[in-house]
């Protein structure tokens, strides 16, 4: 697990399983790559476009709520708040800010715009709100 938590990555939410593998671990008392855990918190952030929403490279789709604002509050939780506090408050930040603008994932009849890849992940939209 830890050479997966110190690995290369895509540019995309994947970043979130290599920082939960090496906090974890870090949690667990391993050394693990600091630096490259802090990169890609701050690349992570770098991903948010504002009004709540994330860009998950290349678009805009339903990760924005199922990786970034899941992700990104669930490591805030376990995490973020104990070992890196100003990104966990960026987290927190961006999850507020989803608030005003998560109503524009439905139309108005209450249903999910048909757009991203799966109707798994437009189920998984919802997953922030739990």
């Amino acid at each position: 697990m830890l050479s997966y938590g110190d690995g290369p990555t895509v540019p995309s939410n994947w970043k979130f399983f290599n920082i939960f593998v090496m906090n974890f671990l870090k949690e667990q008392g391993y050394a693990v790559n600091n630096a490259l855990l802090e990169e890609y918190l701050v690349k992570s952030l770098e991903h948010y476009r504002g009004e709540g929403w994330y860009n998950d490279n290349p678009a805009y789709d339903y990760y924005s709520m199922w990786a970034f604002q899941m992700y990104g509050m669930f490591w805030t939780e376990y995490y973020g708040k104990k070992y890196y506090p100003e990104d966990a408050e960026a987290f927190i930040n961006n999850f507020r800010d989803m608030a005003n603008n998560y109503p524009y994932l439905f139309n108005k009849e209450g249903e999910i715009v048909m757009w991203g890849r799966s109707i798994c992940y437009r189920f998984g939209s919802v997953a922030p709100l739990h």
